[in-house]
């Protein structure tokens, strides 16, 4: 990894954000996609919500990237609220095994299924959290069981999650 991108990185965790940024922009400026990512958290944290969304909208299909433009429309950070939107921004993260995304992806699902059940299958959702929980992530695991618990999905499971 390169120096000045992991010095960026201990700088934004640090709360450093004025020397994270000056040390990313060079970085970001030339494409790197990690500090595209940061530039753009840090423009969220600032509110500074167009600047965040350009950055990370400049490395679009990058996992992170992605969870992040979720979130923006999601919660109307600076744009109107567009549920499908930070769905299909999920889905694109999700599909690159980003445990966030897939996490969120289900939840939204479960979420816009109980506004319009015929458009959005908790099916759907058990899948995004049966993959999280095959990367090993626990809340995941307890989310599916949960929608398999209350056989609200069973039906809609062909196989057996849980074999190889």
């Amino acid at each position: 990894m390169d120096k000045n991108l992991t010095l960026g990185i201990r700088q934004f965790y640090d709360g450093h954000y004025k020397s994270a940024i000056d040390t990313l922009l060079p970085l970001g400026r030339e494409g790197n996609k990690e500090a595209c990512v940061y530039l753009g958290k840090i423009g969220l944290i600032s509110e500074q919500y167009e600047t965040g969304k350009k950055w990370l909208e400049k490395v679009r299909g990058y996992p992170e990237a992605d969870f992040h433009l979720s979130v923006i429309y999601y919660e109307g950070l600076g744009v109107e609220i567009n549920k499908l939107k930070a769905l299909s921004y999920l889905k694109a993260a999700a599909s690159n095994d980003y445990v966030e995304a897939q996490l969120a992806a289900g939840a939204l699902i479960q979420e816009l299924n109980k506004e319009s059940p015929n458009d959005f299958h908790l099916g759907d959702a058990a899948n995004y959290f049966l993959s999280a929980s095959k990367l090993g992530n626990l809340d995941a695991m307890y989310l599916f069981s949960k929608l398999c618990f209350f056989n609200v999905i069973a039906k809609d499971i062909v196989n057996n999650p849980f074999q190889h």
